[in-house]
């Protein structure tokens, strides 16, 4: 028999594939500078992505200079935002959802944020010094952050699984439960469960709006801020 838990097996899903190369269309669909500017972003009725750009105007973020561009937040805001909000379908299966493609994602904006370690290994460092210590205080406390550094992808892969699967088995467990009082003739049981339930993704869909916000925030500070320097410096001198 079919159930709610038979999405977690790949070989159930026959839109594994659409998925899986959907967050790459997105971005090379938004990242194109057709859609770059709001005038024709909205003959097309992109919506969201005039959304998303007044938000970041309207905040007025610093550093956004130093990043690089506005729109590269929009577009990484936008995609995480449709991901996220697909995980929430129920037997759709997408790559936030997937261990592999979590971890593959993860690793990928670490080794980005590991390339100024390979430029510059000596400045990377540095943002770990603590000043005002003695020299073996320092070296425990570069020591302990770079294994804290090199352990954060799993850390960071590991507590995104945990949220998409619990939420996925909160809702679960909410329709079967609501199907079972159906079935049973608990009229007021199973409106009560999937009033829960919608009350449920209400909740979820503020989070995930709210998760990929932060995520922004962090890519910006990253982008404008210590260790990316040397990084920039390098591709700029050619």
């Amino acid at each position: 028999m079919y159930s709610y838990f038979d999405q977690f097996v790949p070989g159930w899903s026959g839109s594994i594939a659409f998925f899986w190369g959907l967050p790459f269309a997105l971005l090379i669909w938004a990242s194109t500078k057709f859609f770059g500017e709001s005038s024709r972003a909205s003959v097309f009725m992109d919506e969201f992505y005039l959304f998303s750009l007044a938000i970041f105007e309207g905040l007025g973020l610093k550093g956004v200079a130093k990043a690089g561009s506005i729109h590269l937040l929009v577009c990484l805001f936008s995609v995480l935002v449709v991901m996220n909000y697909l995980g929430l379908v129920p037997f759709v299966y997408p790559v936030t959802s997937h261990p592999c493609g979590v971890f593959f994602f993860v690793i990928l904006f670490w080794g980005i944020g590991g390339l100024p370690m390979l430029v510059n290994p000596l400045a990377f460092l540095s943002g770990f010094r603590v000043k005002g210590v003695g020299v073996g205080f320092q070296v425990l406390v570069v020591f302990s952050e770079v294994l804290s550094w090199f352990a954060r992808p799993v850390i960071l892969g590991v507590r995104m699984l945990a949220n998409v699967i619990c939420g996925h088995l909160l809702m679960a467990s909410l329709s079967h439960l609501g199907c079972a009082l159906a079935w049973g003739g608990n009229l007021a049981g199973f409106l009560g469960s999937f009033v829960a339930l919608g009350g449920f993704l209400l909740m979820e869909s503020l989070v995930l709006g709210i998760q990929a916000y932060v995520f922004m925030l962090i890519v910006l500070y990253t982008l404008s801020e210590g260790f990316f320097s040397s990084w920039v410096g390098f591709v700029r001198g050619g």
